[in-house]
């Protein structure tokens, strides 16, 4: 609710850590996608679980457990988050998915676009290792440190991973 005087104004940035993410995974078929507003949820819940596209109508599918955990699946793996850890948030929300069928999820979201772990994610870890810095399109930058080469650090590269997406949202000059 706005004050007094005010309008209370949002903008609906549809899938918008999903833009940076893959721009620097360098996945021109899903800055495609996301151009043409294709429901990328829906492409890959249908993927992930087998289920034919023609099979649901487009309602069907909005309110489908399967679209939402593709779309839960996706965030979490462009993020790292582990299985443990998506199976309490599911848990949080719900749902109850043990972390074998989490990890499941989150293979078959690496299979469907290995451009993430591949690209993205080998940047991100690169640069917080090799300069302990990441800089997002919009020039913020963020210092890492504690972060060991070979050492298991998830939290850090979790944070890592999320923070180019998130900052360049949060930038953005919409």
């Amino acid at each position: 609710i706005s004050r007094k005087g005010k309008i209370f104004f949002i903008v609906d940035q549809m899938s918008a850590e999903d833009w940076p993410v893959n721009a620097l995974a360098e996945n021109r078929s899903a800055i495609d996608e996301l151009t043409n507003q294709v429901d990328r949820h829906t492409n890959l819940a249908s993927n992930i679980f087998n289920i034919p596209l023609s099979s649901r109508t487009q309602s069907e599918w909005k309110n489908s457990i399967e679209r939402y955990l593709g779309k839960k699946s996706r965030l979490a793996f462009n993020y790292g988050m582990r299985r443990a850890t998506m199976s309490d948030s599911l848990a949080k929300e719900g749902f109850a998915y043990s972390p074998e069928e989490c990890q499941t999820l989150l293979d078959k979201v690496n299979q469907h676009d290995p451009s993430i772990d591949l690209v993205f994610h080998k940047y991100v870890r690169d640069s917080v290792i090799n300069t302990q810095t990441l800089r997002t399109p919009f020039g913020r930058e963020r210092h890492f440190h504690g972060l060991r080469q070979n050492s298991p650090t998830y939290q850090i590269l979790n944070e890592a991973y999320s923070y180019i997406p998130q900052s360049t949202l949060a930038d953005n000059p919409v």
